[in-house]
This record gives structure tokens, C-alpha cells and sequence, in this order.
């Protein structure tokens, strides 16, 4: 029993002695998460492009994708941009 209480005593100094260690962790996980959800809203309104090329078009509209209007265009690549960028901002203040 003695055995048992002293792992469980170390166990809870672990804790509280590296708490500031896992919120840090947390805070890059949650930055990592930001800058690949705003590279994937980059990366998605670049593949449905409204500038794309005729063939792109074509091939899109024969796969039973869509091209995006103009405005979604610029709305997705500006939320993409906003999220990478607080990304790599909560990245950097760790």
C-alpha cells in the first residue's frame, strides 16, 4: 500500500510541478491546429478558383466540383490568411 500512495504522491508532484509545461503544449497544439485549418481554407479556395483556367473549369464542372464566385474566393483566402496568421502568432508567444 505504501508503494501504491508514494507513486500516486509523485504522480500529483509531477502534476503541479509541470503544469505551465502542458499549457504550453496546449498552446502550440492549438497553434498547429489554426495554421493547418487556414492552410486547408488556402489551399481550398486556390482549387476552386474563379481565375482558373478553362480546362480547370471544365474539368471541375465534369469531376462534380464547383468553382467559387469571386467573392467566396476572396472570403475564404482572407479567413484562411487570418487563421495562419493567429497561428503562427500563438506559435511564437508560446
Amino acid at each position: 500500500m505504501a508503494f501504491f500512495m508514494s507513486n500516486f504522491v509523485n504522480l500529483g508532484y509531477i502534476t503541479f510541478k509541470h503544469i505551465n509545461n502542458i499549457t504550453m503544449k496546449k498552446n502550440m497544439q492549438q497553434a498547429i491546429i489554426f495554421i493547418l485549418i487556414g492552410a486547408f481554407f488556402i489551399y481550398w479556395a486556390i482549387d476552386h478558383s474563379p481565375k482558373a483556367g478553362l480546362g480547370k473549369i471544365m474539368g471541375n464542372e465534369l469531376g462534380g466540383s464547383y468553382t467559387m464566385s469571386e467573392t467566396w474566393y476572396y472570403i475564404t483566402l482572407v479567413i484562411g490568411a487570418a487563421l495562419a496568421v493567429l497561428g503562427v502568432k500563438k506559435f511564437l508567444n508560446k
